[in-house]
């Protein structure tokens, strides 16, 4: 009688009373159940290159596909960032930059990630200032607010990566755009510092011409010079600005000089020449 009282109490513990045993909504999956999602995840992740060749007319299966995986674990990046190629596809740039959102919270240092959404944002920000429609009507925004998320996340890319000069001086690039030349011309100095490249300089010696520093501008433009005398692009541009401050000589020389090194071939550049050929000759 003991033996089958026993028996009644194990059955009624793990069968009677299932409340014991079930997960309480809202609350964490056990461990087996939690394996059997991830298991279920990866087993639909890995049918996606047959579902992408199978699909590969309708995004909106693909979509659908890619939702459902969603579902099954929210929690996992995959999913959203293999959404968010379709939508940019597919032009559908809001959802796209959403996704991406949604995968930086879960993974808030991958990289790629970050330059996917910068990338998307930055070709807004260049449609909307050109102030034309892309297909589907974007951008839905003013420019701004396109640049404005191009310097937050270049800000948090400078942060992951403090040594990328390439970024900060795209920033740089933006901020000018977007009318903040000072703090552009500080992009610029922090990246030459990290790493002198040619366009730097250049930029750089346009924001300068922008608010009136005509001799920082020439500053920049020498220093191209000397490091790649090669170039007829920065020797035209000396001599453009040089006029520009009123030193005719100078001009003159750098042009003359520019003359005996290309030939015909500087006459390719008629807009950066500002002296007259004939002038410059008696000098």
């Amino acid at each position: 009688m003991f033996f089958i009282l026993r028996c009644l109490g194990v059955y009624l513990l793990l069968f009677g009373f299932p409340s014991l045993f079930a997960e309480p909504s809202g609350l964490p999956l056990f461990a087996a159940e939690l394996e059997r999602h991830e298991s279920l995840y990866d087993k639909k992740l890995a049918e996606l290159p047959e579902i992408k060749i199978k699909y590969s007319g309708s995004p909106q299966d693909l979509i659908d596909f890619l939702t459902t995986l969603i579902k099954i674990d929210p929690k996992r990046s995959e999913g959203y960032v293999e959404r968010a190629e379709i939508y940019n596809i597919i032009n559908q740039y809001d959802r796209e930059l959403e996704d991406l959102s949604i995968a930086l919270t879960l993974e808030p240092e991958n990289l790629d990630l970050l330059e996917s959404r910068i990338a998307t944002s930055s070709f807004l920000h260049t449609v909307a200032l050109e102030n034309t429609k892309y297909l589907g009507g974007y951008p839905k925004h003013r420019a701004e607010v396109y640049g404005q998320a191009v310097i937050l996340d270049r800000d948090r890319l400078s942060e992951l990566m403090p040594e990328d000069a390439h970024n900060i001086y795209e920033r740089g690039k933006i901020k000018v755009l977007m009318g903040d030349v000072n703090g552009g011309i500080q992009d610029f100095n922090l990246s030459i510092e990290l790493f002198p490249f040619p366009f730097a300089y250049m930029s750089r010696s346009e924001a300068k011409e922008q608010l009136g520093d005509l001799q920082g501008a020439l500053s920049d433009y020498v220093v191209l010079l000397a490091e790649s005398p090669e170039d007829i692009y920065y020797y035209l541009q000396v001599q453009r600005i040089n006029v520009l401050l009123g030193d005719l000589k100078s001009a003159c020389n750098i042009y003359n000089q520019a003359i005996k090194r290309f030939g015909k071939d500087v006459q390719g550049y008629p807009n950066l020449i500002l002296v007259d050929p004939n002038d410059c000759k008696a000098v």
